[in-house]
């Protein structure tokens, strides 16, 4: 038996022992004595039990202050920085939804993508539930889901499941070793579950799959940060901010230019680089424009 349960058994007899001698009609001199008597035997059992509560301190308190990663964490700077530019985002994702959904009332059996854009459109939207359903109903039209799964492991992430976004992104890794995304996914949550070593290994599997990901270096960079390893966090967050432009100038996708500007911003504002910071909120909130 550990000296854990033996310290609850000892405070639990006396505890009764108490009460006992209270109500007895005993005369109060020798009340008085029992009490005394059985109030020293307490020590014993709560110098057991006290090194087993946990206290907040100062590490508890810092793991709180660490920088946030996701989805929410990033596209709500749109949010904080331009409440126009946000409604016409979310205006813009509504008018997908309806689109799609006409797309699948219109045809029995629209096809993967279809159902997929109806997720990534309510994910979009911070509505997880129903993005994990239509990315489950795309996962199951897929020939190679490893993408999809990834996608419902993000969706999972955003909402607090963690450990069952951790099995769809090893789902994601089995099928498709390559998948960068699955890699840097796992060390969100990794790291947002406090365990900073296999945060640190799987944002480094993300980048060995392609060193030009730059989310995997934000990642890194957020993770020497909450260690209070500000030198080291400060050199992962220029090399994000080095490929966020890389990615920002090669692709031609609005939401991902929209994302890598907001990453780009993030990275900026850990640097404590406030105007360059506030350029990239801003050519992010300008793409809604």
């Amino acid at each position: 038996m550990d000296m854990l349960k033996l310290s609850i058994i000892f405070c639990a007899v006396f505890f009764v022992i108490t009460i006992v001698l209270a109500i007895n009609k005993i005369t109060r001199t020798a009340r008085a004595t029992l009490l005394l008597t059985v109030l020293s035997f307490w020590l014993v059992p709560l110098s057991l039990l006290v090194p087993h509560i946990h206290l907040p301190g100062p590490t508890a308190r810092a793991a709180v202050e660490k920088p946030d990663v996701g989805h929410d964490a990033i596209v709500n700077r749109i949010k904080d920085y331009d409440s126009v530019a946000y409604n016409n985002r979310e205006e813009y994702y509504e008018k997908e939804i309806e689109k799609y959904k006409k797309v699948i009332q219109s045809n029995p059996d629209p096809g993967a993508e279809i159902y997929y854009k109806l997720g990534e459109a309510y994910y979009e939207k911070d509505d997880y539930i129903e993005a994990i359903h239509y990315y489950d109903e795309a996962a199951k039209k897929c020939e190679n889901p490893a993408p999809v799964f990834c996608s419902i492991g993000e969706a999972y992430y955003e909402i607090g499941a963690y450990e069952r976004a951790i099995n769809y992104f090893k789902k994601a890794i089995d099928i498709m070793p390559e998948y960068q995304t699955s890699y840097y996914g796992m060390g969100n949550v990794y790291y947002k579950k406090g365990e900073y070593g296999n945060a640190i290994a799987y944002y480094n599997r993300a980048i060995e799959k392609d060193s030009t990901y730059a989310l995997p270096y934000n990642g890194m960079g957020n993770v020497y940060k909450a260690q209070g390893k500000t030198d080291e966090a400060n050199k992962w967050y220029e090399k994000a901010i080095k490929w966020c432009d890389e990615a920002i100038n090669k692709n031609k996708n609005l939401d991902d230019k929209v994302f890598y500007y907001l990453c780009k911003g993030i990275a900026y504002q850990e640097l404590n680089e406030k105007d360059n910071a506030n350029k990239n909120f801003r050519d992010a909130s300008a793409i809604y424009k």
